[in-house]
């Protein structure tokens, strides 16, 4: 059941990036002075997985 593949429409992807970072920008309004603390951390997840999904993407593009 977890491994069923979901297809989704370009529009729909964007409504839910849409919502994931509105999600975002609400927590980190919300519990800033939390955030703060751990802004290179969350820096550091950022860039290794943006980078990990270029990569992917771009192995699949070839």
């Amino acid at each position: 059941m977890l491994s069923k593949i979901i297809q989704f429409k370009l529009w729909q992807l964007f409504l839910y990036e849409l919502a994931i970072i509105s999600l975002g920008i609400v927590i980190g309004a919300y519990w800033s002075e939390f955030f703060w603390k751990i802004i290179p951390l969350l820096l550091t997840i950022f860039i290794v997985a943006g980078f990990y999904i270029i990569k992917i993407a771009l192995k699949q593009l070839k």
